[in-house]
């Protein structure tokens, strides 16, 4: 048999990776589908550049800039945040961060009664998670899973007015809250759940005794 021309074999080749991307673009999620499992995506994605220290008061700013300029921040939750103020987002037990931001709703009041009337509201929320795939939710024999790059800016919800009120940006890191909290007594090891809202800082360390409420200044309250 006579040697393939080289053009050929270059032709083969570019044919090949062509097939391996649209087997990476459509294939998995053709497989995932295949045995149960199906995917999809939540908004617009972005990256976190170091997800294994994610730093959701240091990152603040930058993702209230992404959301919109000028809108009032309503809350932060943060899961898991250990002593040096940083959230690893990469750990096994999938910590998450949200920020979540109020906006005005367009499109007229709903009648009252109905679910969200009475504000006038939007409920804007940006989450901070294991870059990959994520499980979501469950239906019956099928899981289904999220795919984010690690920043993820969520449908916008319509919400009452009342439940969550606008409030100043985090004037105190989560490293500081920490170092008051170890100073009562906090294991440094552990991981932290830490709340944000209406100016005030919640500070639980769950399965333990500790947990303590800080002002907008950091003054721990009693």
């Amino acid at each position: 048999m006579e040697p393939q021309p080289t053009g050929t074999r270059v032709g083969c080749l570019v044919q090949l990776a062509v097939a391996l991307v649209l087997v990476a673009a459509i294939g998995v999620p053709l497989l995932l589908a295949f045995f149960g499992v199906e995917a999809f995506k939540t908004g617009r994605l972005t990256d976190i550049e170091q997800p294994e220290r994610f730093d959701p008061i240091q990152q603040f700013p930058a993702i209230s800039r992404r959301v919109g300029a000028g809108l009032p921040l309503a809350q932060i939750i943060a899961r898991s945040v250990r002593a040096d103020g940083t959230v690893d987002l990469t750990a096994s037990w999938r910590p998450t961060v949200l920020f979540q931001f109020l906006a005005a709703r367009s499109g007229g009041q709903l009648p009252v009664g109905a679910p969200g009337s009475g504000g006038g509201l939007r409920l804007l929320t940006v989450r901070a998670d294991r870059p990959g795939w994520n499980a979501t939710g469950s239906s019956g024999a099928k899981t289904y899973y999220d795919w984010s790059r690690g920043l993820t800016l969520l449908p916008a919800i319509d919400f009452p007015a009342g439940v969550l009120t606008p409030q100043g940006p985090p004037a105190c890191s989560f490293k500081v809250l920490w170092e008051k909290a170890i100073a009562q007594g906090a294991p440094a090891a552990a991981v932290a759940d830490i709340h944000y809202q209406r100016d005030t800082y919640s500070f639980t360390i769950q399965g333990t005794p500790h947990a303590y409420r800080f002002d907008r200044g950091c003054t721990m309250l009693r």
